[in-house]
């Protein structure tokens, strides 16, 4: 009987001086790997830091302070800036030859003519001191590209102004693809974040998409108009994904 308890006295001495180590190695390592996040945190810029912390609060809705202005606004064309769309022109197109009202006719004689407000906004665009480190930007899967460049510079906001000549060359994406993959291309041209930026489209479901990359967009089904632009810039002001405009 003796024997046994001296046996069971050392294996529960042994499981204690296991334990023992196990806690000690399990205090090292924790100790060792919050050094290290410490560290890295510490190596990681500043300006990165709060450039995460502020994406993630305009992606989760969180408002932006009153009187923000996007860096880039982004437009749709057909449908958006003018109608009809360019494949309702097929048979026709191009060229196209303005008129005194200031609408396109397609060489099958067919009426081109931009939505009530594009003209007032693209003129605010140009002029306006607020919009000064603005880039306006052209977002469009076009099925006639060529014919949607052309209007973009036959058009015109006022007497010499063609509406290309507010548009930013450079951050002018008109082709097929993903409306999503268009402003990430327009967002590198620029130079800014997703989340500052602000995009107009007729199509609901664009606006859905695009949203998600944290984009905030502005559903208008009736084109752009001076309502349509306003309460599109206080909803991005409020950080709202999207707002949806009816004309």
């Amino acid at each position: 009987a003796g024997l046994h308890l001296d046996g069971l006295a050392r294996t529960s001495s042994a499981r204690v001086i296991r334990g023992i180590r196990s806690a000690g190695y399990a205090l090292a390592l924790s100790s060792t790997l919050g050094i290290a996040t410490r560290v890295a945190y510490r190596l990681v810029p500043a300006a990165r830091r709060s450039r995460t912390a502020t994406s993630a609060g305009r992606n989760s809705g969180a408002s932006r302070r009153e009187g923000a202005r996007p860096r880039c606004v982004v437009f749709d064309l057909d449908g958006c800036l003018w109608y009809p769309d360019m494949y309702m022109l097929w048979g026709g197109g191009a060229p196209f030859q303005e008129q005194p009202d200031g609408s396109l006719l397609d060489c099958a004689g067919r009426r081109v003519a931009l939505h009530a407000g594009v003209s007032s906004v693209f003129n605010e665009l140009a002029d306006e001191r607020e919009w000064a480190g603005t880039t306006v930007a052209i977002a469009s899967c076009s099925d006639e590209p060529q014919w949607a460049r052309e209007c973009l510079a036959k058009f015109e906001a006022k007497p010499g102004r063609a509406l290309r000549d507010v548009v930013d060359a450079s951050a002018c994406q008109i082709h097929k693809g993903s409306k999503t993959q268009h402003l990430r291309e327009i967002a590198k041209a620029v130079g800014c974040e997703l989340e500052e930026m602000i995009f107009f489209d007729n199509e609901q479901y664009n606006c859905q998409e695009v949203s998600r990359i944290g984009v905030s967009c502005v559903y208008c089904p009736g084109g752009v108009t001076d309502k349509v632009w306003r309460e599109g810039l206080a909803g991005f002001q409020k950080g709202d994904k999207i707002t949806t405009v009816g004309g």
